[in-house]
């Protein structure tokens, strides 16, 4: 199943937009062979940026992405990922009154 997956960026403290962040590297987490294409980043809203992938067809996965070279701090120029499969789980997060269940 495709699921998009978010990350924010930030430049003390401040979202910053109109980046064009990068994968600096992406690999599977059972052979650490190297997965390309590499998904599309995309931006989402303000200082958010978005990803698909799908781990149940592709296998669980890490990686980095690269903010660019006008971040100085490193926290805030990598960004480290992971994707994994949830066959057969029950994912389930609650705020508040509202719930959501996938599974």
């Amino acid at each position: 199943m495709l699921i998009w997956y978010w990350f924010p960026v930030r430049k003390i403290g401040i979202p910053v937009e109109g980046l064009a962040p990068a994968w600096s590297w992406l690999r599977r987490a059972d052979s650490g062979a190297d997965i390309r294409p590499f998904p599309a980043i995309l931006p989402l809203g303000p200082g958010v940026y978005r990803f698909a992938y799908d781990a149940e067809l592709s296998g669980d996965a890490v990686g980095q992405i690269d903010m660019g070279d006008s971040f100085v701090d490193g926290y805030e120029r990598w960004q480290d990922v992971q994707m994994v499969r949830e066959t057969g789980r029950i994912l389930g997060f609650q705020a508040g009154t509202i719930q959501i269940t996938a599974g």
